[in-house]
């Protein structure tokens, strides 16, 4: 996973560099930092196995199941075109636990999970003010955690700061549900984050 990751970014890196003369090609790689609204996976139609693993991994965690947690991670993008803009991106995301145990699907999730996203953006770039409203979809994983691969809705805003020119921020959100291997019950992830890129 990891050397897919990292090839990723070489090629997206490599596209950037060798079209940027043509001025409407921008790389755009950040941080993100927020949080992740996890839903009660409960679907009432679960078997006996799947009941009794739900079962345990309630008692591991104390009964604490979903909630907010903190989610941190990075993201590189691929912006082309001028007023209206595609972007091919890939994302990471860490959702962090504070080494307490909530419970998910069957899962008793105690070291956090990571979360890859693959996919492609549409936005509208403001004139002027430099703001870009965007929207998009993307294929989702997880390891360490036993959620099988979903899609997932994307959607946020990035502003171009005029006295930093090679920097934005914004707000970047998902919404994905994603089943569980372990009892196939399904639940909601809504995540927020805060962004800080550089955009060459």
């Amino acid at each position: 996973m990891f050397k897919k990751v990292v090839g990723s970014v070489v090629l997206v890196g490599l596209l950037s560099s060798s079209a940027s003369a043509l001025g409407f090609v921008n790389f755009d790689v950040g941080g993100v930092l927020g949080g992740a609204a996890i839903g009660d996976s409960y679907n009432g139609v679960v078997n006996g196995g799947a009941a009794a693993a739900r079962e345990a991994a309630l008692k591991l965690a104390s009964g604490q199941e979903g909630g907010f947690k903190f989610t941190y991670g990075g993201y590189a993008r691929l912006w082309l075109g001028g007023m209206f803009r595609v972007a091919p991106f890939f994302k990471y995301e860490r959702t962090s636990t504070y080494n307490s145990t909530f419970a998910l699907g069957g899962n008793a999730v105690k070291d956090g999970f990571s979360n890859w996203q693959y996919g492609g953006l549409f936005g509208v770039k403001v004139p002027l003010i430099g703001l870009t409203p965007y929207i998009g979809a993307s294929y989702s994983q997880f390891t360490g955690i036993d959620l099988k691969g979903t899609y997932a809705i994307n959607y946020g805003v990035k502003w171009d700061i005029p006295l930093l020119p090679l920097v934005n921020v914004g707000l970047d959100a998902s919404w994905q549900r994603p089943q569980s291997s372990v009892d196939g019950s399904y639940t909601n992830i809504n995540k927020i984050m805060l962004t800080l890129g550089v955009e060459i």
